[in-house]
């Protein structure tokens, strides 16, 4: 497996209903400078804050009113000082309005006529708000989001749910962000490799959490990690602490790995009916395996949408000593996630071996709701031998397999030349 490296990318503060069974909207909160700076008694320092608001998933929603609110005094969880005298700056989409009341930091977005639903799956709304001047106080304030919501299919009346998004403020050079693993997914028993980037002052610790029950490593010294055995999936949190004292971070870098074969552990487990530890894929999308008689330099590529959160494991055989041939799987996420798309691929060289039932190596990709799969192979290198009738043998056996997480197949996307 080959995956891309990700790109750089700023901490996404997310909260809010974000897996869409609340029937509330999700909002991805990013600021700028990340994070924030605190003024000091010689410099006044600014930033920006970007919040990003969609419907994760589930049914339509309509939205009368959302209001952001930047807590203004001089403590750790005020963002503004109490006495601010700078105009933030606002940004907001043509289809909506947004106005301050009466420049106490509270802002009440209203959409115009015909603009008021959120579908799941549609791009995001953005607001930003910049010029924000910050205290001198060092810490974490909230955002609160007051959001004024109700179904688009019914007549309920819309109702409110107030959010708090956490907005740390650190000293001006400080920098703690780009937390993520090498490889999303990964097999059972294996270490992945961790990579952060952190430069943070003299007193600062930097700790890696992990696991149940919880374990904990010091990585103050380091930007990368690779000791921690995972056999399932793992939540894996970087806490910067300015005291040293883990249980008081100023902020909090979290990325998950998916374990594509996991241990099953079960020290209590009651079973009162009829239990599937891994349900069967639906027999929709490409769940048969795909066999194919392949020519030399010939590609072929097909593309797939995921209509739910989903592993697509894919193997590669190649049934001649001379051929040479590769996998390849690019998932990219849909573009309201602000997640980059991630590139898989395997390598097969000819062993002579004629077995077509022989294992050969797996590429397991992580595949969330709703992104585009293109799933490329590619006989590289062939010389075939014609049979006495002139016929030529198949070379090249390729098997995808797609295991849902919820409800929804991966499903085939016609285009030219598939």
């Amino acid at each position: 497996m080959r995956p891309s490296t990700p790109a750089l990318r700023p901490t996404d503060l997310t909260t809010g209903d974000t897996d869409g069974t609340k029937g509330r909207l999700t909002y991805h909160v990013y600021t700028d400078p990340e994070p924030l700076n605190f003024s000091t008694t010689d410099t006044t320092h600014t930033g920006a804050v970007t919040v990003k608001v969609a419907r994760a998933a589930g049914d339509a929603l309509t939205c009368t009113t959302l209001a952001f609110t930047f807590p203004a005094g001089d403590t750790e969880t005020d963002l503004l000082p109490k006495a601010h005298h700078k105009t933030i700056v606002r940004g907001y989409p043509g289809t909506w309005t947004l106005t301050e009341k009466n420049k106490t930091a509270q802002f009440v977005a209203r959409p115009r006529s015909g603009h008021n639903v959120f579908e799941a799956g549609a791009p995001s709304l953005e607001f930003t708000f910049s010029n924000l001047e910050i205290n001198s106080h060092p810490g974490t304030a909230s955002l609160t989001i007051e959001e004024t919501t109700g179904p688009a299919t019914a007549s309920t009346a819309p109702t409110t749910e107030i959010w708090h998004a956490p907005l740390p403020k650190a000293p001006a050079g400080f920098d703690f962000g780009d937390f993520h693993t090498t490889s999303t997914t990964v097999r059972a028993g294996t270490h992945p490799m961790l990579s952060w980037r952190a430069t943070l002052p003299k007193d600062y610790k930097v700790f890696l959490i992990w696991d149940t029950p919880q374990k904990t490593q010091d990585v103050t010294t380091v930007t990368s990690y690779s000791d921690a055995h995972v056999t399932q999936d793992t939540v894996f949190q970087l806490r910067a602490c300015p005291t040293g004292d883990i249980n008081k971070p100023l902020m909090v870098l979290t990325t998950t790995v998916t374990v594509s074969n996991p241990y099953i552990e079960a020290r209590k487990l009651t079973v009162t009916g009829p239990t599937h530890i891994l349900c069967a894929s639906p027999d929709t999308g490409p769940l048969e395996p795909l066999q194919t008689q392949m020519y030399a330099n010939q590609p072929v590529r097909h593309v797939y949408r995921a209509e739910t959160d989903g592993m697509l494991t894919g193997t590669i055989r190649t049934l001649s000593s001379s051929a040479n041939a590769s996998l390849g799987i690019y998932v990219a996420p849909p573009t309201s996630t602000n997640h980059p798309g991630h590139y898989s691929e395997i390598s097969c060289a000819g062993s002579g071996d004629l077995d077509p039932d022989k294992p050969g190596e797996t590429l397991d990709a992580l595949v969330p709701a709703g992104s585009t799969v293109t799933v490329t192979w590619h006989l590289i290198d062939n010389q075939r031998e014609s049979a006495a009738d002139g016929s030529t043998s198949e070379t090249i056996t390729t098997t995808l397999r797609w295991q849902p997480w919820g409800r929804g197949a991966l499903a085939f996307v016609p285009t030219p030349g598939s």
